[in-house]
């Protein structure tokens, strides 16, 4: 796979946030599973003598609960869930004790009202109270007696607060609890020498087809930034070549990439480390929030040739995925922008040649000669006259 490659072109410089695509759509995806008929344990109210009442609001111990899978951030970015539950509710009565051999008023009464719940973090749903009464007369107390109020659909949805997603993300299970909580009463008739009332609250029908858990899940697909358009590139040379000391400053372009789909989550540009702190590169990198997916921002770097040698200096780029906030499972990534120029120092100035002694020698042998030359011919021409 492709991860690195050299520009060594002269460009004009640009920067500029290329933004050719929109903001990203998130997937979806489903986790659901149906659960048996559960009941909680029971609330228990007692009494002893005749025509007494006793209360009790004790909660009745939790139903199972039902498991469903978390979402797994090796997939993508968790940026929302929402929680449904479709099933039925009913409570339950029971009642029991002892009364006398014969007599009126040989009655125990059981009153029940309970409200079921079933949560999960950040998330709860409850029902009415629902209530039901059940009693037992003379010879029919020694036997518990019981008697269910009817189911009462529950279909219920709501968002996962931001606060709690995160509990929904990782590869264990979310956990569905399933409670109660309400008051159960006995009371005992004239004739009666104790009663006991039993509460409790189910939930579910016979049919486990229709008991229905679920979490739906949104989510984006990790940004993917680059250096190229069409593939995954993390590293770039950016080559100056050769340059001679006072030649004046070169600069190439580059570009980073996000190469996401419509899906994906944007990606930003948080920090810029450089390896040397060469002052002869300069850049127009800077951080920058949120290129989304099929965008790509344009940047210059640029060298200026005045230390002699070669020069070289990286640029470490710390990139994240970017993403709703509150979302769980976003990305760091890393991309790396070497630099490198080599400076010479310019050609020294022609130099002009100096004569050999012996040349200078010569040279004034045949001035001498020729003014002495000279002389003569003016002697001659004065005689003459």
């Amino acid at each position: 796979m492709k991860t690195s490659f050299k520009i060594a072109a002269a460009l004009i410089a640009t920067v500029s946030i290329n933004a050719i695509a929109t903001a990203a759509t998130p997937l979806q995806s489903t986790a659901t599973t149906t659960a048996a008929r559960t009941t909680t344990g029971t609330q228990t109210a007692t009494v002893s003598g005749s025509s007494k009442t006793a209360t009790t609001t004790t909660a009745p111990s939790n139903a199972s609960a039902v498991t469903l899978a978390q979402f797994d951030t090796a997939n993508g970015i968790l940026t929302g869930a929402n929680v449904a539950v479709k099933t039925t509710v009913r409570s339950t009565s029971a009642v029991s004790g002892s009364v006398k051999n014969s007599g009126s008023g040989r009655t125990i009464q059981s009153d029940v009202s309970l409200a079921g719940t079933i949560a999960t973090p950040g998330v709860s749903f409850s029902s009415n109270a629902i209530t039901t009464s059940t009693n037992c007369s003379n010879s029919n107390c020694s036997s518990p007696s019981s008697d269910n109020a009817s189911s009462v659909t529950f279909d219920k949805n709501a968002a996962v607060p931001v606060a709690n997603l995160a509990s929904y993300a990782g590869t264990g299970n979310v956990t569905f609890t399933r409670s109660a909580a309400g008051s159960t009463k006995v009371t005992t008739g004239s004739g009666a020498n104790s009663g006991t009332a039993d509460g409790s609250f189910t939930f579910g029908s016979s049919t486990q087809a229709n008991n229905v858990y679920t979490i739906v899940y949104d989510y984006l697909n990790f940004a993917n930034p680059s250096f190229d358009g069409a593939s995954n590139v993390s590293s770039i040379d950016l080559d100056f070549g050769s340059l001679q000391t006072g030649s004046g400053p070169m600069t190439l372009n580059f570009t980073i990439f996000n190469i996401g789909n419509s899906n994906s989550a944007g990606v930003s540009l948080n920090s810029i480390v450089r390896s040397n702190n060469n002052t002869d590169f300069t850049t127009t990198l800077a951080n920058f929030t949120d290129l989304v997916a099929g965008a790509s921002s344009n940047f210059s770097m640029t060298f200026l040739p005045t230390a002699l040698g070669l020069n070289n200096e990286t640029f470490t780029l710390d990139l994240a995925d970017y993403a709703p906030v509150g979302s769980v499972g976003t990305k760091t990534y890393q991309l790396k922008v070497n630099t490198i120029g080599n400076v010479l120092a310019p050609p020294p100035p022609p130099v002009t040649s100096v004569p050999e002694p012996q040349v200078w020698a010569m040279l004034i042998v045949g001035f001498g000669l020729t003014g002495y030359g000279q002389r003569r011919r003016r002697a001659r021409m004065a005689v003459a006259a």
